[in-house]
């Protein structure tokens, strides 16, 4: 099977055949009106995390809407990450009807990405026991790299009082100086990783930059000072910094695979010569250039 056959099987099969996009739009939409209520209606919502919140639903509702549909994998990765933000703002400050409604949408998107899982083991059988691998990474991805959500969105996005909150945090970690612009540095770095790793763009240096944040903030932290076992101390050792640290280096050796902007970059010839090398191994690039 060339590189061309199966670019030409992922626009065709690499999709849910069952699960209606239009379900989650509307669920999203849902979660938007919510929102709307909470953010401006009952001031649930404090100071600005009202309009990161709304803006951010109405980008994933609208990515949804128009990119979804054209091309499964970047629209699900790309309307996702913003989705995720915005039921994480509610979680953060306790809004209980955000809570409530955000997990529907969230159950829907998972079942469109187990459907299309599904749907290319049916039709692309020629992948194999690699293409199965593929999907086992493509999972472990997703859930690492989105799960920087929670991180970045405490610095960036969820209202003056958490921003204050890392300052302090920050600030007894030793930063003592200009905290907070580490606390917004912090945040981009985190949004970075989540982008590069989650939606495999640029993977392979977001791996790196993923392993270099660990270790850096991780050293800041006092984690490496408090034995192996993670739970051992209130602050936790360095047995999960580890298990970072070997993840995103995994993706200096690999890359990203097919449910990737990368990939949908590389098949299209989008993706500039110069970069090719942060998004795929030496083996990769020469498999790319004999199949172009």
């Amino acid at each position: 099977m060339t590189f061309t056959t199966n670019t030409i099987n992922e626009r065709i099969y690499l999709k849910p055949a069952y699960v209606p996009n239009s379900l989650v739009s509307v669920l999203i939409l849902v979660t938007l009106c919510v929102s709307i209520y909470c953010g401006f209606i009952t001031k649930q919502l404090p100071d600005f995390s009202a309009y990161t919140t709304v803006l951010l639903l109405i980008l994933s509702l609208a990515i949804n809407i128009v990119i979804t549909p054209k091309n499964f994998s970047v629209g699900f990765l790309t309307s996702l990450l913003p989705y995720l933000i915005g039921w994480r703002i509610g979680a953060m400050l306790n809004i209980p009807l955000i809570m409530y409604v955000a997990p529907f949408a969230l159950v829907a998107f998972i079942g469109q990405f187990i459907d299309c899982i599904h749907n290319d083991w049916v039709h692309c059988k020629d992948d194999g026991w690699f293409g199965n691998m593929q999907w086992q990474m493509t999972l472990v991805r997703i859930y690492f790299g989105f799960n920087w959500t929670g991180h970045f969105t405490e610095k960036l996005f969820a209202g003056t009082g958490s921003f204050h909150h890392l300052e302090q945090v920050f600030f007894n970690y030793g930063l003592t100086g200009n905290t907070a612009f580490f606390v917004i540095l912090g945040g981009l770095v985190e949004l970075a990783i989540a982008i590069g790793v989650g939606m495999g763009f640029l993977s392979r240096l977001a791996g790196f930059g993923g392993l270099a944040y660990v270790l850096v903030a991780n050293y800041f932290g006092g984690h490496f000072f408090n034995g192996y076992t993670w739970n051992s101390k209130p602050n936790g050792g360095w047995e999960y910094i580890l298990l970072l640290v070997i993840f995103f280096g995994s993706f200096i050796m690999s890359g990203s695979g097919k449910f990737s902007i990368d990939r949908w970059l590389i098949s299209r010839g989008w993706m500039p010569k110069l970069l090719l090398p942060l998004c795929l191994t030496q083996a990769g690039q020469e498999l790319y250039s004999a199949k172009k």
